[in-house]
């Protein structure tokens, strides 16, 4: 069963709770051994959690124009 990343979940290291927050933030905090159990907020059940985490959201596209390189424009005198 797939899960929404929205979902609100708690993550458990035997007896101590790790972290709290939605499932895609709380997938990424987790230790990469899988030692971790998750838990649904909302109905409490056990949600199997990929070691590898969710993938990083992709970045914002860029503007149309030129790229901006870092150069600063001068004056040229040509003799």
């Amino acid at each position: 069963m797939t899960h929404d990343p929205q979902t609100p979940c708690s993550a458990f290291a035997g007896n101590r709770k790790i972290t709290q927050g939605p499932l895609h933030q709380l997938a990424r905090a987790l230790p990469k051994d899988g030692s971790a159990l998750v838990f649904s907020d909302l109905t409490g059940q056990v949600i199997d959690i990929d070691p590898r985490g969710y993938p990083e959201p992709p970045s914002p596209k860029r503007g149309p124009g030129r790229p901006k390189l870092g150069v600063i424009p001068r004056e040229v005198t040509l003799l």
